[in-house]
C-alpha cells in the first residue's frame, strides 16, 4: 500500500515537471516570436478621471420630502466628483415628478474639502433669486448637504455664497456655521 502511494506521488512530479518544461516558446534563448505588451501612458496632467453614480437630492411637488434621484458624474478625485452632484443639484431634477430646489441660474463656483467639511461656494443667485419662506430654504439647505454628505469624505458642509458665509439664504435658517 505505501509503496502504490510512493509510485503515484513519483509519477505525479514526473509528469509536472514534463508539463512545465514543456511550457517554453521553443527557442533556447531567442525571443524573436515573442510579442512585448506595453501599458498606455498615464495621462498628461497626472489625474486619472473616474466616473461614480452619486445621489441628488431633490424635492417632492407638494415640498413634503427630499427624495434622491440618481446621477452619473465624471471627475478627477472626489472634489470634482463632489461638485459635479453639486452641478446636477443645480440643474434641477430630470424625473417630472421632482422639482428643483436651487433658484435657475444658480451655480457652483468652487468646492473645497478640508478636514471633513465642504466649502460650497455658489454664485449669489442662490439668495437673489430664492423663492423665499422657510419651508423652501430649508429644502435647499438639507438637498446641498444631503447631497454631499453621501460622500464619504464629507461630514459637514459650509455654504458660502460669492466666496463668503452668509448668516441665511432667505431669512430663516442658520448656515453661518458647516451643517450636518
Amino acid at each position: 500500500m505505501m509503496h502504490n502511494r510512493l509510485f503515484g506521488l513519483v509519477f505525479l512530479m514526473l509528469l509536472c515537471a514534463g508539463i512545465l518544461a514543456g511550457c517554453g516558446n521553443g527557442s533556447s534563448g531567442s525571443q524573436s516570436g515573442s510579442t512585448e505588451v506595453k501599458t498606455p501612458p498615464a495621462p498628461s496632467g497626472g489625474s486619472i478621471s473616474e466616473t461614480a453614480t452619486v445621489k441628488v437630492y431633490f424635492a417632492t411637488k407638494d415640498a413634503l420630502y427630499l427624495v434622491p434621484e440618481v446621477r452619473t458624474v465624471t471627475g478627477a478625485g472626489s472634489v470634482s466628483l463632489a461638485k459635479g452632484a453639486l452641478e446636477c443639484l443645480a440643474a434641477g431634477p430630470k424625473s417630472p415628478e421632482l422639482v428643483a430646489v436651487m433658484p435657475a441660474g444658480s451655480a457652483v463656483r468652487d468646492l473645497q474639502i478640508r478636514d471633513g467639511v465642504a466649502y460650497a461656494d455658489f454664485n449669489a443667485v442662490l439668495m437673489k433669486k430664492h423663492t423665499g419662506g422657510s419651508t423652501a430654504e430649508r429644502l435647499t439647505v438639507v438637498a446641498i448637504v444631503n447631497t454631499l454628505t453621501e460622500f464619504p469624505d464629507i461630514q459637514k458642509v459650509q455654504i458660502l455664497v460669492e466666496g463668503k458665509k452668509v448668516g441665511t439664504l432667505a431669512g430663516h435658517l442658520d448656515v453661518s456655521q458647516p451643517l450636518s
